[in-house]
């Protein structure tokens, strides 16, 4: 079939898996995928444990063709192909679900691309059900949720994973690079979740790739970076171990009423979607943590004492740096359910220096964090809410200045007024155009107003103009 390819399309128009190889390395194993599109070659690699092998799929070609797909797309190839063989639901998944609709979503130089492999009805059944571990609030979130005593035996977590498929970066929008390398920060915080799985009698299957290379740096793609593609990489090495994995669990970030397909941008977004067609017929795969929020998570860990000295967020180091983009986040998050929440965690973060250095400062900031144009400020959105309901001290007055000579506001347009100034607060009725307010001060963007009960009420600062 490859042969076939060659002669009927030009180099760059194909992508072939044109060999699978199983080499033995000393306590691992090493499966090879030789990807060629007739202008170089390249080998994408996976590392798992020997005691692991009976687990590996390697007479397919599934794991390479569910990770590369969406990647295959955005950089037009308009055929991926191998001699070997590929599952038939994973097939009919991809072709007739999953392509059709990144296809639609897709630039202009997206293709509407066609897998040619022959097709296998064989299924295999595993008897492991599995979620990825890395200690972070997702992981411990799936572990509530679906290990110890949930209600449906075979849907109960009994394995965890940890791959190394491009996480472990290092680098931070506020601390910059870690002194740590990728790899020492993988092998570092993986010691930490091999002592947590033994200390909780779970085994633990890990594998290393070099799948980040192979999207960001062999040239055989459009760059993708980690937040477009991390749901297909994780999974990819799921798929590759489907002869023992037949459930895998796969912590959910954003919700439905967030969805929105963009290649450009984090697959958490359309993953709802997505994750259940990437079933081959051997594995299943399905959303972890129902309908929860961040903040949700963050909740139910506060009585889940596995996780309290082994929680693991930091993006810069092993350990937590307390200061990154995920510790600020995180070490909020925990706030705002309050000082016996934050004690809590006390082993797993320096708690008296974020007290002491950071806590005032952060939340100071936090209507800057909240209102922002970035994937970030939802998070601070929840943690805000959160801390006037059960830590309101730490926000102080949610009026912070008052503009001299000013008494009253009138409303520009109709517009919802809102019990705190969050998008996301409760509304407290209408205002409508011409309507006229006293004015009691502001927290920019958000204008206090008084109330029919003489409490504050806020609106947007658009919204009104002051008079």
């Amino acid at each position: 079939m490859i042969c076939e390819i060659k002669k009927n399309h030009l180099p760059g128009e194909y992508l072939a898996i044109s060999n699978i190889k199983r080499i033995y390395d000393d306590d691992c194993i090493r499966i090879e995928f030789c990807l060629e599109n007739g202008l170089q070659t390249e080998i994408l690699w996976y590392s798992i444990d020997k005691e692991y092998e009976k687990y590996i799929c390697d007479d397919r070609c599934d794991a390479a063709i569910a990770t590369l797909i969406q990647a295959a797309m955005r950089y037009g190839y308009k055929v991926i192909c191998s001699d070997y063989p590929i599952s038939e639901k994973l097939y009919y998944n991809l072709q007739y679900h999953v392509i059709p609709q990144l296809y639609l979503a897709g630039t202009k130089r997206t293709s509407d691309i066609k897998i040619l492999a022959p097709v296998t009805k064989e299924c295999f059944h595993g008897e492991l059900v599995a979620t990825g571990m890395s200690r972070g609030v997702d992981s411990f979130a799936s572990m509530y949720e679906y290990c110890n005593n949930f209600e449906l035996d075979d849907y109960r977590v009994n394995t965890f994973t940890y791959f190394n498929v491009g996480a472990h970066h290092g680098t931070d929008v506020i601390m910059g690079r870690g002194s740590e390398s990728k790899e020492e920060l993988f092998r570092n915080q993986l010691d930490g979740t091999k002592e947590f799985c033994k200390k909780y009698n779970y085994p633990l299957i890990t594998v290393e790739s070099n799948i980040a290379w192979i999207l960001a740096f062999s040239g055989m793609f459009t760059v993708q970076k980690f937040d477009q593609s991390h749901t297909l990489r994780n999974l990819g090495v799921v798929i590759l171990l489907q002869k023992g994995i037949s459930k895998y669990y796969y912590s959910s970030t954003y919700n439905l009423n967030e969805f929105k397909v963009d290649l450009k941008k984090d697959m958490a977004y359309y993953e709802k979607w997505l994750i259940p067609h990437l079933a081959t017929g051997s594995v299943e795969f399905y959303q972890a943590n129902q309908n929860w929020r961040r903040i949700d998570k963050i909740q139910k860990l506060l009585d889940f004492e596995p996780c309290h000295d082994y929680l693991q967020v930091c993006l810069i180091q092993t350990g937590n740096c307390g200061q990154c983009l995920k510790c600020r986040r995180t070490l909020m998050e925990l706030d705002a359910f309050g000082d016996d929440a934050l004690e809590k965690f006390k082993n797993s973060f320096d708690i008296e220096t974020y007290k002491r250095d950071f806590r005032k400062k952060w939340f100071g900031d936090i209507m800057e964090l909240k209102e922002a144009d970035d994937s970030e400020a939802h998070y601070f959105e929840e943690t805000f809410l959160c801390a006037i309901e059960n830590h309101p001290e730490i926000l102080g007055n949610l009026i912070k200045e008052k503009r001299e000579g000013i008494q009253e506001v009138q409303i520009k347009k109709k517009t919802i007024l809102k019990k705190y100034p969050s998008k996301a607060a409760e509304s407290v009725g209408t205002a409508k155009k011409d309507d006229k307010y006293k004015y009691l001060g502001e927290w920019s963007p958000w204008i206090a107003l008084e109330g029919n009960g003489g409490e504050p009420i806020f609106v947007y600062k658009k919204y009104v103009e002051y008079i």
